[in-house]
Order: C-alpha cells, then sequence, then structure tokens
C-alpha cells in the first residue's frame, strides 16, 4: 500500500511538473527578427492591423511613436537591449507575435485569439 501511494504521489508531481512546463512553454520570448522580411511579415500581421497603427502621410512609412512596441523595435535596430522580447513572443512553432495588438474589428480580435488557442 505504501508502495501505491508513494507512485501516485510521484505521478502527482510528474504531471504537476509537465503541466507547468508545458505553460512556461506555451509563450517564450523573442529574439530580433532575424531579416527584414520577417520584420514586413510581422508589421503585415500585427502593425497594419493594430488601433495604434498610423503612417505618415509624406513618406509612407509607420510613425513609431504611437505605439510601444514599434518604438523599441525601432531603437533594436541599434541596440539589442532595446527588443521588446516580453511582449512579442513565440508561440508554439509561430514566432513573433505581439502580446499587445488591439483591434477594434471583433473578426480581427477573433482571428488574434485564435493564435493562442491550444
Amino acid at each position: 500500500m505504501h508502495a501505491m501511494k508513494t507512485s501516485v504521489y510521484c505521478f502527482a508531481l510528474l504531471e504537476a511538473e509537465r503541466i507547468e512546463k508545458s505553460m512556461t512553454n506555451k509563450y517564450k520570448q523573442s529574439r530580433p527578427f532575424p531579416n527584414g522580411s520577417t520584420y514586413w511579415l510581422f508589421n503585415d500581421n500585427f502593425c497594419c492591423r493594430c488601433d495604434k497603427y498610423s503612417i505618415d502621410i509624406d513618406t509612407g512609412e509607420p510613425l513609431p511613436d504611437n505605439c510601444e512596441i514599434a518604438d523599441a523595435i525601432e531603437r533594436a535596430q541599434c541596440d539589442d537591449s532595446a527588443w521588446p522580447g516580453n511582449d512579442i513572443v513565440e508561440v508554439g512553432n509561430m514566432s513573433h507575435i505581439c502580446l499587445r495588438f488591439e483591434s477594434g474589428d471583433t473578426e480581427t480580435m477573433q482571428s488574434y485569439k485564435r493564435l493562442f488557442a491550444e
């Protein structure tokens, strides 16, 4: 009987550890974009659809001042320590997902929330 209690207890500990590990692995801190294509993909998927996004009418360039994340990405071009790795995360095999994305469009937000579904 004692051996059975011990094995159940060990199983419970292992299961708790597995769950905790999967929760920790769910969101991983990202690293800076490895290339310009990855940045533009991120920009198209998140920045351009975000309510905080705006562009300079004269140049067509994004205005980073409206978003802390966009501003940090700009600063990270010269200083890796400025990279907003806690706000741009990896989920599963998907990299560079913005946790501060906002949209007043219901369909866009539903699509965004599906990125985090199990």
